[in-house]
């Protein structure tokens, strides 16, 4: 079998059928030559990476002469003994020249289109008739770089990867429960503790300190200090830290894991890696929705090679649903308007027009966006808001997620 693809700006659609199908040859047909050659490198290197030894090959058209395009595309059909058109992508004129020689030849010219929302093949050259294939299980790594970029902090390049073991979970867990008692106490506290284990560590795991050290390296006042000290008590009582009390106003804290003292030292990431597990729930709850490849602090390089100056952009959260990516920005307390023209300038430029586009807030501190400011620009962007998750239960959590999944 022969595919042949109409050239999309949607990169996903110039590549569905070949996953879905495997054919010998695919055959992607556009304007210019260069840009053709760049897709077909990007996408064999995804094909062989998934064991799909489909063959890709270019072929360039003027786009703006109906003759011409229906030339090339009858000399394919000739050469080839079983065509496919894939009609999801391309321009009005392909389209045109593929009603032609379907005038023309009849049953010789195939023709589908699938939809990644419905996962729905239809049959263009029958009756319309449709059924469901379900795509392969691509990798994050694969969408991306079939839109031309690369993540550049993946394991192989030393980047902190979660380990998130059923344990772990249980540490989120019971960290999102302080944190969502005051979101904004929360980031406050867990500065000041970023701090303190930056001036005052003493190993890999643990941190020692005085009062009068505290106060001389002008971290908190007598009033903070008392007000930290509590919250240290809170973390000790949910059994993520030992807290002891030494003589001479003097204090030992000794973090349970290295990756909850990551958490307890960085402001905002408690946030993402519920979202993180969250989202696994409902993967394994629902395995129809084809939920896969949940990722947390997802370096995008535009460009595909890491290089100095390169641009790029981090995205708090990012899966998969079937071929559809999802970009979360996950904000713990202040948030400025940009935030969302970055998440949405992002989530097009990797996920073209099937990009799901979420942005979770829990205490907004404001900084010249009002709330309902905040629903309707995010609305007019085609981002789903979640706001106030610092005060939704898990199962509401949940049901706000799995809207997004519903979401055509």
């Amino acid at each position: 079998m022969t595919i042949i693809e109409f050239i999309d700006k949607n990169q996903i659609d110039n590549l569905c059928s070949t996953l879905l199908f495997r054919p010998d040859e695919t055959i992607l047909v556009g304007a210019d030559e260069g840009f053709l050659n760049n897709l077909s490198a990007r996408y064999t290197s995804v094909l062989r990476r998934n064991r799909i030894q489909t063959e890709v090959s270019v072929c360039a058209i003027n786009p703006e002469r109906l003759s011409d395009i229906i030339e090339k595309l009858e000399l394919i059909l000739g050469t080839e003994s079983e065509c496919v058109f894939d009609l999801t992508g391309g321009g009005e004129l392909y389209l045109a020249a593929v009603g032609v020689l379907f005038g023309k030849y009849g049953d010789r010219v195939q023709m589908h289109r699938y939809n990644l929302g419905s996962q729905k093949l239809i049959d263009c050259d029958t009756e319309g008739n449709s059924r469901t294939m379900s795509p392969p299980a691509l990798k994050l790594t694969d969408m991306i770089e079939i839109y031309g970029g690369i993540i550049a902090n993946t394991e192989e390049q030393g980047a902190e990867v979660w380990n998130l073991t059923d344990d772990f979970l249980d540490d989120i867990r019971r960290m999102w429960v302080i944190c969502s008692r005051d979101s904004y106490k929360w980031n406050r506290m867990i500065a000041r503790l970023d701090e303190i284990y930056a001036k005052f560590g003493t190993g890999p795991l643990r941190t020692s300190f005085s009062r009068e050290q505290m106060k001389l390296a002008q971290l908190l006042t007598r009033t903070s200090q008392n007000e930290f000290l509590n919250f240290i008590v809170q973390l000790q009582n949910a059994g993520l830290l030992r807290f002891t009390s030494l003589a001479n106003d003097t204090y030992r804290i000794v973090f349970s894991n290295e990756q909850v003292k990551h958490v307890l030292t960085t402001a905002g990431q408690i946030l993402e890696l519920k979202i993180n597990q969250v989202l696994r729930e409902i993967r394994d709850e629902n395995p129809l929705l084809l939920i896969r490849d949940i990722h947390t602090g997802v370096l995008l390089d535009w460009d595909g090679r890491v290089t100095s100056g390169d641009i790029n952009n981090e995205i708090d959260v990012m899966c998969l649903q079937g071929l559809i990516p999802w970009f979360i920005s996950c904000k713990n307390g202040k948030i400025m308007v940009d935030e969302l023209y970055k998440l949405n300038t992002v989530a097009t430029r990797f996920g073209g027009r099937y990009a799901k586009k979420v942005l979770v807030v829990s205490n907004m501190v404001n900084n010249g966006i009002s709330r309902q400011s905040l629903r309707d620009r995010a609305a007019e962007l085609g981002i789903t808001l979640i706001d106030n998750i610092d005060v939704m239960s898990d199962a509401a959590i949940k049901q706000k997620l799995l809207a997004v999944c519903n979401q055509p």
